[in-house]
C-alpha cells in the first residue's frame, strides 16, 4: 500500500469515519471519498499527504472545520467538500485554488477566505447537457448573468456575525434551472 497513488472509493455507501491512517500513504495523489455516507471530522493526518493534487471528499456527512493542514499541501489544485455540514473558517490558503475550491452548502463555513475566491459570472451551458429538460443546447454559448437578475442569498442564521458565508444560489432562465 505504501506505492498507492490514486484511491478512489465513490458511491459505496461507506460509514463510519475517514480513517486517520490514509495520512501513512505518502505516495497518494488522488483521494476521492465522494458520495458516501462518511461521518466526523476530516482528518488532519490527510495534510501530511504531500503529494496529493486532489481531494474530493463531497456528499458525505463530514463535520467541523477544514484542518488547516489540508489547505497547505503543496500541490493540491483540487479540494471538493461540497454538501458536508463543516463549519468554521475557511483557510485563508485555499483562495489559492481559485476555482479548485468547492465548499458549496455547507452553511456554516465563513472567514476572510471567502472575499478572495472567485465568484461566478457565466453558466456554461455546452456540458454536462441536462437532457430530461428535452431542448437541446447544444448552441447555446455561456452567458453573463445580467446585474438586473436579483440574485439573493439567505444568510440571516450566520454564525460568524458579519464575514461572509457560504450559501447556495438558484438561477432559473427560463425552462433552465441552475
Amino acid at each position: 500500500m505504501a506505492s498507492l497513488q490514486v484511491l478512489q472509493l465513490c458511491y459505496n455507501q461507506l460509514t463510519g469515519s475517514i480513517p486517520t491512517q490514509l495520512g501513512l500513504l505518502k505516495n497518494l495523489n488522488v483521494l476521492a471519498l465522494q458520495s458516501n455516507r462518511f461521518a466526523g471530522a476530516i482528518p488532519a493526518s490527510l495534510g501530511d499527504l504531500t503529494q496529493l493534487t486532489r481531494i474530493d471528499l463531497s456528499f458525505n456527512k463530514l463535520f467541523g472545520p477544514i484542518p488547516v493542514k489540508l489547505a497547505q499541501l503543496p500541490r493540491l489544485r483540487i479540494l471538493d467538500l461540497r454538501n458536508n455540514t463543516l463549519s468554521g473558517n475557511v483557510p485563508s490558503e485555499l483562495v489559492r485554488l481559485d476555482g479548485g475550491f468547492q465548499f458549496g452548502n455547507n452553511t456554516g463555513l465563513c472567514g476572510v477566505g471567502f472575499s478572495s475566491l472567485r465568484v461566478c459570472t457565466s453558466a456554461d451551458l455546452i456540458n454536462p447537457r441536462p437532457e430530461p429538460l428535452g431542448r437541446d443546447p447544444s448552441g447555446l454559448k455561456p452567458q453573463e448573468i445580467p446585474q438586473s437578475a436579483n440574485l439573493t442569498a439567505d444568510c440571516n442564521d450566520s454564525h460568524c456575525d458579519n464575514t461572509p458565508r457560504s450559501s447556495a444560489v438558484s438561477v432559473t432562465a427560463g425552462s433552465w434551472r441552475f
